[in-house]
């Protein structure tokens, strides 16, 4: 009965062994191994696109857990070879494959906790260096952007701020992505003041910061305003003492960043604040440093410290960041415009933040998300009047249009860059009523005594390894655009409008066309690389964004807007934007278009060079203390 007894309790043990095992098996089944191989599987066909795009929650579990794994990991099963070389090492008579065996043991045991590589099969594939540890996540970034249409930070967001804040690692001062929507520093003060002119304005934005953390923190906005606006000047102060406050100062761009990042980086940085022009109607804002809270306690050592030696007590550190922001406008019928937000960074508002309109609360109270409102009322409703001004030797004009002024083309030919990624999705009924639209104007009828369209409809790369940067499927050029069902098109994979102006250069010959219009959204800046090129555009570009504006445009594509005479907005059918002024002159490149329907000057050149000037890089306004110049 006694060997009975040991029997059975063996075999109870090793069944309930054998059951943890396979369960441990069974559930430790980490998601990167299958997203990645879903995104090896060729997609060159919409069929196989749609079958992918069906499998975008697996995809996207395993993309995140590669691109966190070494936040929610001890460590990789690649990298976890102790236990094989401490026995290689103190019993060297047992040869290799005993301690490998033994080490292989270790890791399934401890395979919970360590995650399971993937980059050596893919660093063969692509020709890379098996050694990087962080290849899995980096791989991982590139292929949730590519498959996604958006950047794995932008989009996780949540995810990757709480595996960051479950570790050591601490966020760096710079605003990133990350910070979208952080509460760190508070808007504790908002005075906007309006000095009228006439037709135009002087206004002045003057914001207070406070910041909520014991680190120096950077503000960032990115915003528009209409083309009628200038930037005249940024400055900033520790305190509401505007005879105290940093000079700005006008730099090249790229001086002005390095700068500004240089400052950045410092142990103990000198006030730097950066406004850049980054599109026809952009602007990104970022100043530094915010200071930190000082801890009462600290104030109260220090103060102590200084008496027993008997040192003169220190000036207070200061607590605040004042921030001075001055445009001048042109006047609409709805009244004077603000800046109007496309994205801030670690900076908030809430119930607390003090807000006033030339000295009294603004009327009626702004939302708790807005930042600004969209209008200022006008005193004086004024008509506007013509201008001139002399400048390098030019005399130009403005003079007022109103919407009589502006008339549909007439027998010309444009070209539609239709953006296939898979961030348009959300726009399908934008579109319908867009070619519906032009169906109804005659772009689509072939007939050239009116108008005429071709579409180009732009191929993505939608993460696959095979492919690499590629595009999974050939673009295409529509002659009729009855020939494109937006409603049943397969959005896909991810394209940069670098990309999309070169592929419309190579498919479309020799075709001259008098405008360009690129059919996009608002999310393709965050995804655009720095230093490529683009075609020689021998038409005006037009940027025509379904939804919102993007934040910025890279150096590239923002000089071709500007040199070719196109411009930027957001509306749709886009030909609203292709009339034309009924004006002998042609209007300043941008201008006339982008104001259509308001009554706003139209500037104008009377005096024309004769060959085509490059259009300057556009020259950030920077405010810093004069030290170092």
């Amino acid at each position: 009965m006694s060997n009975f007894g040991r029997k059975r309790a063996i075999a109870l043990s090793l069944t309930t062994l054998s059951t943890w095992i396979i369960l441990l098996g069974l559930l430790n089944q980490q998601p990167q191994a299958r997203a990645f191989a879903l995104l090896d599987q060729p997609a060159t066909t919409p069929q196989a696109q749609q079958a992918l795009l069906a499998q975008s929650e697996p995809i996207r579990q395993g993309l995140l857990n590669a691109y966190l794994a070494d936040y929610r990991y001890v460590s990789a099963v690649r990298d976890n070879t102790h236990i094989q070389a401490l026995y290689h090492k103190t019993f060297p008579v047992l040869g290799s494959a005993v301690p490998r065996t033994l080490q292989q043991i270790y890791n399934s045991l401890l395979s919970p906790f360590l995650y399971q590589n993937i980059s050596q099969n893919i660093s063969q594939n692509i020709g890379q260096d098996v050694g990087d540890n962080n290849n899995d996540a980096k791989q991982a970034a590139k292929r949730y952007q590519q498959f996604f249409d958006q950047p794995i930070q932008k989009t996780e967001s949540k995810a990757i701020r709480r595996a960051l804040n479950a570790t050591a690692n601490r966020d760096e001062a710079k605003a990133g992505l990350l910070n979208v929507d952080q509460h760190k520093v508070l808007l504790a003060q908002q005075n906007i003041t309006v000095q009228e002119q006439g037709d135009w304005a002087e206004v002045e934005l003057h914001e207070v910061y406070q910041n909520q953390t014991n680190d120096v923190q950077e503000v960032y906005y990115s915003f528009s305003l209409p083309e009628s606006a200038v930037l005249t000047g940024v400055w900033l102060g520790d305190t509401g003492d505007r005879s105290q406050r940093f000079l700005p100062q006008v730099s090249p761009r790229g001086a002005a960043q390095k700068v500004y990042n240089a400052q950045v980086r410092r142990v103990n940085p000198i006030d730097p604040a950066l406004l850049e022009q980054v599109g026809p109607r952009h602007y990104r804002l970022r100043a530094f440093p915010v200071p930190a809270q000082v801890p009462s306690w600290a104030t109260a050592n220090a103060d102590v410290g200084d008496d027993l030696v008997g040192n003169d007590p220190p000036t207070d550190p200061p607590t605040e960041m004042h921030l001075w922001l001055t445009y001048q406008v042109m006047q609409t019928e709805q009244g004077w415009p603000l800046p109007q937000l496309g994205e801030q960074r670690n900076i908030f508002w809430n119930r607390k933040t003090e807000r006033q309109v030339n000295g009294q609360a603004p009327k009626p109270a702004l939302a708790s998300e807005q930042w600004l409102p969209e209008f200022i009322a006008a005193q004086t409703q004024r008509r506007p009047v013509r201008h001139t001004t002399t400048l390098e030797g030019y005399r130009i004009e403005t003079q007022p249009l109103g919407a009589n002024d502006y008339v549909l083309p007439n027998q010309q030919r444009f070209a539609i860059v239709l953006d296939a990624s898979r961030s348009m999705t959300q726009h399908r009924g934008e579109l319908e009523q867009t070619f519906a639209w032009l169906s109804q104007q005659g772009f689509a009828d072939s007939r050239f005594d009116n108008n005429d369209a071709d579409l180009f409809i732009t191929a993505p790369t939608g993460g696959g390894l095979e492919g690499g940067d590629r595009p999974d499927r050939p673009g295409q050029r529509l002659d009729d655009l009855h020939d494109f069902d937006p409603a049943r098109f397969t959005f896909w994979g991810s394209l940069q409008l670098q990309d999309m102006l070169q592929q419309f250069d190579q498919l479309k010959g020799d075709t001259p066309y008098d405008g360009i219009l690129v059919l996009t959204d608002g999310d393709t800046y965050e995804l655009s690389k720095d230093g490529g090129t683009l075609p020689s555009l021998q038409a005006p570009l037009w940027m025509v964004h379904l939804g919102k504006l993007p934040p910025a445009y890279d150096d590239e594509v923002l000089q071709a807007i500007q040199q070719s005479g196109g411009g930027v907005d957001q509306r749709s059918p886009p030909f609203c934007n292709a009339r034309q002024p009924k004006l002998n002159s042609a209007p300043t490149p941008g201008f006339a278009m982008a104001m259509l329907g308001m009554r706003h000057p139209l500037r104008r050149q009377t005096r024309r060079p004769q060959q085509r000037r490059r259009v300057p890089e556009p020259e950030p306004v920077s405010s810093r203390s004069p030290l170092g110049g």
